[in-house]
């Protein structure tokens, strides 16, 4: 960098739901190894608890800030940082803590289908694919750079392995990501041929083996199995990219995956391997059995050399770290380093708090998400992204559904002392409010705010019948029905309470 010798202090951060296995496990370890280290000086942070699972990859001295306080643990991990990268996109936390820190650069890695750029101040969002990108809501913003392995790992099968005489087909991965498991299909592709064979490896692919369909558990020699593999099955649910891809045809085992999603992006038809609709089963088992009959072809060679081809040109670690690295060097040219460290300490704001009550609430921790409603209340700071809507409403009936309306109060006046109106919160709200000043308050603003709601004609009534004011209430509900004469339930209820005042 112009006029400056020290490495860039780069803090890479693994958010809590981020699952420390497959592809984000791998580009962490290739991120570790590959980085240039006269370029970045790189921290590895994880937002959990220590994890004591056995690493399948290259162990990582990862900073476990716990559980309890990230957001201080994070300002003072920060307060040297000249760029903080995390896994996106809903980490509130860790960009808060970044900017109360004052970290220069901050950049999103997305590799999850959901929208990202929560905040304004977010520099960029990094996508694995072109499906990601397009979800994301400022594209400006965003950048697609593909995931890529280290392709001495996974050296090219030159002969096809003899196996035995079997025709082997590979499903690699957590089967609880797979739309289509490989052994849902055995009937129909175990009679395409009688050599056929089918592998699954991965988490929770565990079962009891048979003489044709074997259950292989977690590996650590893929590189291996993916040689000893004639076709690789991958038809997951949602794929932001497909690393088991990649290293397959790395490998010369050719795929057979999903016409949509992040693997789209990496086979090409007829070309490098096979695609199919991921929702069509018959086509699904057409694809495989295309590929099957093809095998020991001289077409087949060519597939296989294909797909080794495209990873050595496109998908090589070198060259997505290559990428990351120009990214660095753009962001802090434009922007600047760090000039001095930033605090070691700072409030956190409310988009912190209810972001981490929303992520505790999802991993059922639920006295640490009161811990953070509370603080979220107390903050002298108003609530300033309205993106954050639906993470209040996932807190709020939480604390509803346990009978914890004091604090779902708290949350729903934190929203309204910060400037925001919406009859639906606001009628929920008025709804978990005891009769009283409060409650007149609340509808007395709904009035104000959205007059020609006939609910809010309803609630006007509840209220005078609530203070024992029954002619008041037949007042405001005869007005309401010439209002709005098509409303069923305040014809009836103006009738009802006709009848109970005649009576």
């Amino acid at each position: 960098m112009a006029g400056e010798d020290k490495p860039l202090k780069l803090v890479h951060c693994l958010t809590w739901d981020v699952p420390m296995v497959g592809g984000v496990a791998r580009m962490d370890s290739y991120f570790y190894k590959f980085l240039s280290r006269d370029l970045v000086e790189p921290v590895f942070v994880a937002t959990r608890e220590k994890d004591f699972q056995k690493a399948v990859y290259a162990p990582i001295s990862y900073v476990y800030t716990g559980l309890d306080n990230r957001f201080d643990k994070l300002v003072e991990l920060f307060r040297d940082a000249d760029i903080v990268q995390y896994y996106g996109g809903f980490a509130p936390v860790v960009c808060e803590a970044a900017k109360a820190a004052g970290v220069p650069a901050l950049i999103e890695l997305m590799h999850v289908f959901e929208s990202g750029l929560i905040f304004d101040y977010i520099d960029l969002s990094i996508c694995v694919s072109e499906t990601v990108k397009k979800n994301q809501p400022d594209q400006k913003r965003a950048r697609v750079v593909h995931n890529g392995i280290d392709v001495d790992e996974y050296p090219f099968a030159e002969e096809r392995a003899t196996n035995e005489g079997k025709i082997v087909i590979l499903q690699v991965g957590y089967r609880g990501k797979s739309i289509i498991h490989l052994d849902d299909l055995a009937d129909d592709i175990l009679a395409l041929d009688p050599r056929v064979e089918l592998w699954l490896a991965g988490f929770n692919q565990t079962f009891a083996s048979t003489d044709r369909i074997k259950y292989m558990g977690v590996q650590e020699n893929m590189a291996e199995i993916y040689r000893s593999a004639d076709i690789l099955f991958h038809f997951t649910k949602k794929e932001a990219f497909g690393l088991v891809v990649v290293e397959a045809m790395a490998s010369g085992c050719v795929p057979v995956v999903s016409e949509t999603d992040g693997p789209s992006e990496i086979v090409t038809r007829g070309v490098d391997g096979f695609l199919a609709p991921k929702t069509d089963r018959r086509a699904v088992v057409a694809a495989v059995s295309e590929a099957v009959f093809m095998i020991g072809s001289e077409r087949w060679e060519s597939i296989r050399l294909a797909g080794r081809e495209k990873v050595e040109n496109r998908f090589t670690i070198e060259k997505c770290v290559a990428e990351y690295e120009k990214i660095y060097i753009d962001i802090i040219t434009r922007k600047g380093r760090r000039s001095r460290p930033g605090p070691d300490k700072a409030e956190p704001t409310p988009e912190a708090e209810i972001g981490e009550a929303a992520v505790f609430l999802t991993n059922e921790h639920w006295d640490r998400a009161v811990k953070h409603i509370l603080r979220m209340a107390e903050s002298t700071q108003p609530i300033r992204v309205p993106l954050f809507g639906w993470a209040v409403a996932k807190v709020v009936k939480h604390a509803i559904f346990r009978k914890r309306n004091d604090l779902a109060d708290l949350i729903y006046k934190k929203m309204y002392v910060s400037g925001f109106r919406d009859a639906q919160w606001m009628k929920d709200w008025f709804y978990i409010t005891p009769p009283g000043n409060e409650r007149k308050f609340i509808l007395a603003e709904l009035e104000k705010l959205y007059p020609d709601d006939p609910e809010i004609v309803m609630l006007m009534a509840e209220r005078s019948i609530e203070a024992g004011n029954l002619i008041e209430a037949l007042d405001i509900l005869e007005k309401g029905a010439l209002k709005f004469p098509k409303s069923d339930e305040m014809l009836k209820t103006c009738e009802l309470l006709k009848s109970k005042i005649g009576g």
